[in-house]
């Protein structure tokens, strides 16, 4: 019907690539400042080491060794209920492409990815809601 039987090889080229990823480790510090009766301040400071060859990081995941920097605060209404608020910055600094295809022609074009992604920074924000009975 699709005309397969009349192939007489199949020689598929592959389309997959390792990404060679290593083993990382983790390190942080916090610590907690009672403010005032309600009010706790929580803060620390993380790094995660880099899992990716730094000289070429891979599109697919843009990422690598990152610092994290944390802040946060926590209000005791109650025995019984607490709220607080967060926020993380991470920085992963700046990371190269430099990635040289591997394709043959026939596949679809030769390509090439080179450039860097510069100053990497995300900000995430949290609130959270704790009541015990």
């Amino acid at each position: 019907m699709w005309g397969w039987h009349r192939q007489d090889t199949l020689n598929p080229t592959s389309l997959t690539q390792d990404l060679d990823f290593k083993d990382t480790w983790h390190l942080a510090t916090g610590a907690q400042y009672r403010i005032s009766a309600p009010w706790l301040l929580n803060f620390g400071i993380g790094y995660d080491s880099d899992f990716q060859d730094a000289s070429s990081v891979s599109p697919m995941l843009p990422a690598n060794s990152a610092w994290r920097f944390g802040v946060g605060v926590e209000n005791q209404v109650s025995q019984m209920f607490k709220w607080g608020v967060a926020a993380e910055y991470f920085y992963g600094g700046t990371l190269d492409a430099n990635l040289q295809s591997t394709l043959p022609v026939a596949v679809g074009q030769r390509c090439d990815l080179v450039g860097s992604y510069d100053n990497i920074g995300t900000l995430f924000a949290g609130v959270y809601f704790n009541w015990t009975f």
